[in-house]
């Protein structure tokens, strides 16, 4: 592919330019007015990109920042002596989409909190007419009843199938193939069917913002009675994407590093909290007779009565090795004296015991940053991986 030197790419400019008279074509094959759509292929250096403009690769030096991956729809302004784009419009790579979820991950790893802990109260509020539809009082009934059911309480821990269920309630499997991945959670326990769209938070929560949006759009010249219906319709779009930055994080560990990730809320005396749970998967081994299929359970919680604590528990077929780490010597003794119940009700299960001890640390930081750090998704560089 021939490449040829542009003298720079003009970012937007905020009014359309006068237009521009056509003239010859340039060698590139371009003439002045043409609309183009070029592809960003490669980044050189920090001012350097490679586009690929009607089939031909060009370098161009540019002052707007570009990644690889952009699409671009360009205006060409000057063909000699060099040949100059406008920028009229830029389609973000999906590259840089999955890479702004995981940064707003990485920033906001407690974001999902506000969906369970704000956007109840927000929902409930007796002051907002827009609120009172039929129609929308039916669908905030249904977003908050599937909130308290995904929700830990003394109530949801009677549920043997919680933790299955809660990935296709929440909507992570909306839009995504991480049904695959799960190998079945998230399905109806009778049916064997994956939750639709309006059965899940996310799709009630799409749906809900559709019509709040509306009736705002009809009462935007009622600024009292709009206002207040803005802010709960931010409180939704922060909601549901919230749910995406779950679905993007999930889908591209998958990809990476056979790991799923689920963050399961808690009711804890203080309000809701957090609870991270890392779930890896080595199916090859089984399939490709390098012994039994390889699981490896990893929670980080942070529990109101015993503070944090992480469990790392590792399975070869029903073989179990499992360590939990607390912060402290007291919490730790009150773990101790309870190994021996568990151990008995795992052999009862059919697991085969050969390690199950707890130990305390002073701070658990060194321990989840190491485990973290085998993660493609929060090493600097891992964006690199979807590119």
């Amino acid at each position: 592919m021939s490449v040829r030197n542009i003298t720079g790419i003009a970012p937007p400019l905020p009014q359309n330019p006068s237009p521009v008279a056509a003239l010859a074509p340039s060698p590139a094959g371009l003439v002045v007015g043409d609309t183009l759509e070029a592809l960003v292929t490669g980044i050189l250096d920090p001012r350097r990109v490679l586009l690929d403009v009607k089939g031909s690769g060009v370098v161009a030096e540019s002052s707007v920042a570009l990644h690889a991956g952009d699409r671009l729809t360009v205006r060409v302004e000057e063909v000699e002596p060099k040949i100059l784009l406008q920028v009229l419009r830029t389609e973000t790579s999906d590259v840089e989409k999955v890479g702004g979820h995981l940064r707003l991950q990485r920033s906001q790893p407690q974001s999902l909190a506000q969906l369970f802990g704000l956007l109840p109260e927000a929902l409930r509020a007796e002051n907002l007419p827009l609120l009172q539809q039929p129609s929308t009082r039916k669908l905030i009934g249904d977003v908050l009843r599937i909130i308290g059911n995904l929700v830990v309480t003394q109530g949801t821990l009677k549920d043997p199938l919680f933790v299955r269920n809660y990935p296709g309630q929440l909507g992570l499997l909306l839009e995504s193939g991480l049904l695959k991945g799960l190998q079945g959670g998230g399905k109806d326990a009778r049916t064997g069917a994956a939750p639709g769209p309006g059965e899940n938070l996310k799709g009630l929560l799409l749906r809900l913002s559709e019509e709040l949006r509306l009736q705002v759009a009809a009462q935007t010249a009622d600024r009292p009675a709009a206002d207040p219906a803005a802010r709960v319709l931010s409180f939704l779009e922060a909601s549901v994407k919230s749910i995406e930055t779950q679905q993007v994080m999930n889908a591209a560990s998958l990809q990476s590093d056979a790991t799923c990730f689920l963050q399961i809320p808690f009711q804890a005396a203080d309000g809701i909290r957090i609870q991270d749970v890392y779930i890896q998967v080595d199916r090859e081994a089984g399939r490709q007779g390098r012994g039994e299929e390889k699981s490896r359970l990893v929670f980080m919680l942070n529990l109101d009565a015993v503070g944090e604590m992480m469990i790392d528990a590792k399975f070869a077929g029903r073989a179990l090795e499992c360590r939990i780490k607390c912060v402290g010597e007291a919490v730790r003794e009150f773990v101790a004296a309870r190994i021996g119940a568990l151990e008995q009700g795992l052999a009862r299960a059919g697991y085969e015991v050969r390690l199950l001890d707890c130990v305390a640390r002073p701070d658990l930081t060194e321990d989840r940053m190491e485990f973290l750090g085998s993660l493609s998704l929060y090493r600097r560089d891992s964006v690199n991986l979807f590119a």
